[in-house]
């Protein structure tokens, strides 16, 4: 059927629609902080509700772009025969045109919750941190990134935007990758421990 939903027998240019949304429903922050005897905690956690993502990284896992280069995905959801329901193509090495036009294969969804920062602090007591010739003394850990909940199967669904340049709307740059996952690097996990002295 064509995207208006009316079968016509056929798969052309009156099935093509628009996919994917890359805008999310909203975006949230919390902090949280709390202190316990000699300990203090503080967090912040990230929240990203709704949105799309292309993940195009799978352009040149699933399908013939680079030889060799293969996901798992590949062995078990190619076609193989006529009433296979599969998502890929037939493996074929002259195939070299599948996966170029946009489909739904590579939207998934774009939400997710991160743990972006964690400390853990503790306060050596005045009493103590005197006997050794200061006046105050906190030791800590602090962690960023280190929690992700998602339903995102790339690397991340933290993805930065990348303008090309291309288009043009009322001479302003037009940007045509938001909300793409073009291998896209991490974003990465850091655990740093310190220590705070005052003499």
């Amino acid at each position: 059927s064509g995207a208006n939903g009316k079968p016509d027998g056929k798969i052309d240019e009156k099935d093509k629609t628009f996919i994917g949304n890359p805008h999310p429903l909203f975006i949230a922050g919390f902090n949280f902080s709390a202190t316990y005897k000699a300990f203090d905690v503080t967090a912040f956690v990230y929240w990203k509700a709704g949105g799309d993502l292309a993940n195009y990284v799978r352009y040149w896992t699933d399908f013939n772009t680079f030889q060799g280069n293969r996901t798992k995905r590949v062995l078990y959801d190619s076609w193989e025969k006529p009433g296979d329901n599969k998502l890929l193509p037939r493996l074929n090495a002259a195939d070299g045109a599948s996966g170029q036009v946009p489909v739904s294969y590579y939207i998934e969804p774009g939400g997710y919750l991160r743990l972006k920062n964690l400390s853990v602090g503790y306060n050596l007591s005045s009493n103590s941190a005197k006997k050794i010739g200061l006046d105050k003394l906190r030791m800590y850990v602090q962690a960023q990134n280190i929690l992700t909940i998602t339903k995102y199967s790339g690397l991340d669904p933290e993805i930065g935007n990348f303008n090309t340049g291309r288009g043009d709307y009322r001479n302003q740059a037009v940007d045509y990758n938001m909300g793409v996952d073009a291998g896209n690097f991490p974003v990465p996990r850091i655990i740093t421990f310190g220590i705070n002295a005052s003499f």
